[in-house]
């Protein structure tokens, strides 16, 4: 029971090493109920409430609250004088990205003995049960097998339970799906007010919470959430205060952008991330985002040309054909094989998660075997690695691969325009057959679209 000030005491039960427990990295916490029945305020009361201070959680880290809730500051009476802003030590996030961007620079600046809450709320807008095919939705149900490896505790809000995908709302005990919950806190309206009538209580029903903690518990008393600073209502907070919008429509997604070349890899920040130790953890995250510009992989505008020269090799077609055929874009005029196989280099430090044999995947240098493939098993085992260019045999150096050795292989430009860039047509299409050598037994012409070569 609350004592007469609203708040939790400790007469029959220990609550902060209950909450010690409930709230620290890798535990995965989901919220449902009806709309408008005090979710988000359970969830800002709590989170407000560790970030203070107020219960003596000496067991819990230093913790940042990152939210999809906005938050305003009263600047006046007025609501022309609501501003949206955030209270020290919170963060608003709409996207996966800007969430780790933020976590990088916050634990840069704090250490590594950190925790952060990560409260979602409006669940069912980006992670539903009927969508697993969705980015998003793939992206998260990998996330929650590794919050722990981020410090984080993850905290999902949702009027109706089961619009979530099993794993995003089951226990890990459950018989049929186990998933990933470690906690389920719940409105039940009728469980909050048979226990208010019971102790006479003149609390409303939503200030109560029931908790359940594994797929058979069946909870009979709720918990107490009061209201604090954060979860008044805007005439209620002091000039200057801080409140959660309670009219606002949450959403969350993947990137920070929609435009296609600047969507954040989801997939190779989390293979950046793994098989490393945690003393290295902030450092590689951070090197992984220096790597990018606006949320995207800085693309250049050879990027592209580079890339088709990768999966050329991966066909084994020797440098000095590549340089008879392709030419500088600024130009028009033909290059070095030198030249090209540095920007082939470069191109591989900035990509370091297309490196099969990369000995580390933070300090960006490139081995001098990089790329070099080898001997393929079956020709399905080369198929199914056609998706990375290193993977598949784009071998960068190559000294004997010309009479002359690579650093001679320069370009004739005087030669007869069948040989030229416009006998080329930017295609390779002419030297298909011709010049490029039978597949040896370490590189296998990939499947694809065409001849199976680009």
């Amino acid at each position: 029971m609350p004592n007469e000030m609203g708040e939790l005491t400790q007469e029959e039960f220990d609550y902060s090493a209950f909450y010690a427990d409930l709230f620290k990295p890798g535990r995965n916490i989901v919220s449902d109920g009806e709309r408008g029945g005090g979710k988000t305020h359970t969830a800002m009361a709590y989170a407000e409430m560790i970030l203070s201070g107020r219960y003596p959680f000496d067991r819990i880290p230093r913790t940042f609250l990152l939210t999809n809730v906005i938050f305003m500051r009263k600047d006046g009476e007025s609501e022309d004088e609501f501003e949206e802003d955030d209270p020290p030590g919170v963060f608003h996030i709409s996207s996966m990205e800007q969430m780790f961007r933020i976590m990088t620079t916050v634990t840069e600046e704090n250490g590594r003995d950190v925790m952060f809450l990560i409260v979602l709320d409006e669940a069912q807008n980006y992670l539903l049960a009927d969508s697993n095919s969705e980015e998003t939705n793939q992206n998260f149900l990998r996330l929650y097998g590794m919050t722990r490896k981020f410090n984080m505790c993850l905290w999902m809000l949702t009027p109706a339970i089961s619009n979530l995908p099993p794993r995003a709302r089951n226990f890990s005990d459950h018989p049929d799906k186990p998933g990933y919950v470690t906690a389920r806190l719940y409105k039940d309206k009728a469980v909050a007010l048979a226990y208010i009538r019971r102790w006479h209580s003149a609390t409303n029903w939503k200030q109560w919470v029931t908790v359940k903690l594994n797929t058979n518990h069946r909870p009979t008393n709720p918990m107490f959430v009061p209201v604090t600073p954060w979860t008044r209502r805007p005439e209620d907070v002091e000039i200057g205060g801080y409140f959660y919008d309670t009219g606002a429509c949450a959403d969350f997604r993947t990137s920070m952008s929609e435009d296609p070349a600047k969507r954040f890899d989801f997939r190779g920040f989390i293979n950046a991330c793994s098989d490393v130790s945690s003393y290295r953890l902030q450092s590689i995250m951070k090197s992984f985002f220096d790597r990018t510009e606006d949320g995207s992989k800085k693309r250049t505008e050879t990027d592209g040309q580079i890339e088709r020269i990768l999966r050329l090799r991966s066909c084994s077609v020797r440098w000095d054909i590549i340089a008879r055929s392709e030419v500088n874009p600024k130009t028009g005029r033909f290059m070095a094989v030198t030249t090209w196989q540095s920007r082939c280099d470069a191109y591989l430090k900035r990509h370091p998660e297309l490196c099969s044999d990369f000995d580390s995947k933070s300090d960006g240098n490139v081995p001098e075997t990089l790329g070099r493939a080898t001997k393929p098993t079956t020709e399905s085992e080369n198929w199914r690695n056609g998706s990375s260019f290193s993977k598949i045999g784009a071998s960068i150096k190559n000294e004997n691969e010309s009479a002359g050795g690579r650093a001679r292989v320069y370009i004739d430009r005087d030669r007869g325009s069948d040989r030229g860039p416009g006998a080329v047509g930017g295609s390779l299409s002419d030297l298909h057959g011709k010049d490029v050598p039978a597949p040896t037994e370490t590189f296998i012409p990939i499947p694809g679209e065409g001849d199976g070569c680009p």
